[in-house]
């Protein structure tokens, strides 16, 4: 009976050492293969979100462009009748913020002063978050500064903030890297147009400076009012607007949603200069062609002007981008096919 009490206890003893040891690696080993699985599941689910959003906003500039027959310029005034005028630096973001259920922030601008005067700290400092990939940190610098770094006007250099846009307009292409495809600067019969500006009485030049040149052959660009019936190349295979979230987060930094430019610095838009996932600061040349791309892994989305919005992959050749961000090129690329 003594030695049936002792084997009992011994039974009802529990794990040893060596038994425990092996269940904490089966389930290091579990945890270790479900790991991934996890993220990549949690990324699927912020990607499906950054594809809605850019949709959205594709459809709020088309629903623009029904209502005022063309679509919203990549920087302008808000209000062309104020007096005196301000200057033409508002978003395309701003211009269609009624059609994305933003219509109280809307009417919290005042369009008769200038984005960075202090009657606008409320719009200018409100967080945009469809306008947002959540991929990316919410963490990034943004110059709330007035024209030049003018201290006297503006809202400060935040060093961390949730202001900026990750889904920019897409000026058009800029073919000055491409040796393979005529540049509109040196060689006026390319068609990828480049905005021009009068030098002297006789003599007319491409906008230029340490800001870069700036496409106009996209269907939103600066001062632009782009009617449908102007993308010849079809609205299903041109692009409106791209994604740009990646690059070395404390390297980017830009102006708040609510900056289209200060003066011919383009923030809220971009020329469609590099590859996708090529061309973040500091390796762009200039501010104007910073590039498209994302976090998330091989590319990154853009929405069209048709309402559509579709993932592209960076191994797509940057000749067939340029045939999508021109309006008008003549090489239509049926976008639904990439």
């Amino acid at each position: 009976m003594s030695d049936t009490k002792t084997r009992a206890r011994k039974l009802s003893g529990g794990f040893t050492l060596v038994e425990l040891l092996v269940v904490i690696a089966i389930i290091g080993v579990l945890v270790a293969l479900l790991l991934p699985a996890v993220q990549a599941a949690r990324e699927s689910a912020r990607r499906a979100t950054c594809l809605n959003r850019i949709k959205q906003i594709g459809l709020a500039s088309l629903n623009y462009e029904n209502s005022h027959g063309n679509f919203p310029p990549a920087t302008d005034r808000l209000n062309p009748n104020a007096v005196p005028p301000t200057r033409r630096d508002y978003s395309w973001i701003a211009f269609i913020l009624p059609f994305i259920e933003q219509q109280q922030l809307f009417d919290s601008i005042n369009d008769e002063k200038n984005w960075f005067q202090k009657v606008n700290l409320l719009p200018s400092t409100t967080p945009l978050y469809t306008f947002r990939c959540p991929s990316r940190s919410n963490a990034e610098p943004v110059n709330l500064q007035g024209p030049g770094g003018d201290d006297t006007e503006g809202f400060g250099d935040l060093p961390d903030s949730d202001l900026r846009t990750h889904f920019l307009a897409v000026l058009g292409a800029n073919t000055l890297l491409d040796g393979d495809i005529p540049y509109f600067c040196t060689d006026r019969g390319s068609q990828y147009t480049m905005e021009m500006e009068q030098v002297t009485s006789r003599r007319t030049a491409c906008v230029d400076g340490d800001h870069g040149r700036i496409s106009n052959n996209g269907i939103m660009f600066r001062f632009s009012k782009t009617k449908m019936g102007e993308v010849e190349d079809g609205s299903s295979n041109t692009f409106l607007v791209g994604e740009s979230s990646f690059g070395i987060i404390e390297e980017q930094r830009t102006r708040p949603w609510i900056a289209g430019a200060v003066k011919k610095w383009m923030y809220g838009s971009k020329n469609l200069t590099y590859g996708i996932n090529e061309g973040a600061r500091p390796w762009a040349i200039t501010r104007n062609d910073m590039g498209f791309g994302s976090q998330h892994p091989g590319g990154c989305h853009f929405a069209m002007a048709d309402g559509s919005a579709n993932y592209f992959s960076e191994n797509i050749e940057k000749k067939v981008l340029f045939n999508l961000a021109a309006r008008n090129d003549g090489f239509v690329v049926d976008a639904s096919q990439l």
